[in-house]
């Protein structure tokens, strides 16, 4: 019997923008200037009249810090480098689930509100890689959780098919659990 993947429990009635839902997007750390100074490279440091936003600074360092030396330790420490690939995953992050809810809005617009219909739509192509991909990882585990629910071994051996049939396994072979006649 084939075990269902860890992670999301998606069914072929799951939505398209369920799947294409991005959790956490807007969740940004948001550090003043002054903050990141004085926690990451000088905890006595006071830059006056300087609390700008940490993004803000990180797109022009120059119109904030006018001491070079600072300011090289500055861009040059780990944690500054650090907070600039995290801002860099954060707009990706937010490139894509722009994308991602494009797609899903195109994707109802052509009728596909469902992995069921994901499934036997023929036009994929309108969509994006990222979205195809993430539909067609849902639709997998959807199809492997609906096989699950449609047989299921019973300790005997035999199996439950959803239509309450029961069925038996000899060989590799399935044969249907109806009464057998005697002598046979």
């Amino acid at each position: 019997m084939e075990e269902a993947p860890a992670g999301p429990q998606w069914a072929l009635y799951s939505t398209v923008e369920e799947v294409l839902r991005i959790e956490g997007v807007d969740a940004t750390e948001q550090m003043t200037l002054n903050d990141f100074i004085r926690r990451y490279v000088d905890p006595n440091f006071v830059l006056e009249g300087r609390n700008v936003m940490m993004g803000v600074f990180a797109r022009r360092p120059v119109d904030f810090i006018s001491d070079e030396r600072l300011l090289g330790r500055i861009l040059n420490s780990p944690e500054y480098q650090t907070e600039c690939q995290r801002r860099e995953d954060a707009r990706n992050l937010h490139a894509d689930a722009r994308n991602l809810h494009a797609d899903a809005r195109n994707l109802i617009r052509q009728g596909v509100y469902s992995l069921g219909q994901w499934k036997d739509f023929h036009q994929k192509g309108i969509v994006a890689a990222i979205t195809r991909s993430k539909l067609n990882a849902a639709l997998e585990v959807a199809e492997v959780l609906e096989r699950a629910w449609r047989v299921k071994e019973l300790p005997d051996g035999r199996c439950r098919r959803a239509s309450t049939t029961l069925c038996s396994r000899r060989g590799g072979a399935t044969s249907w659990g109806f009464p057998r006649a005697k002598g046979r």
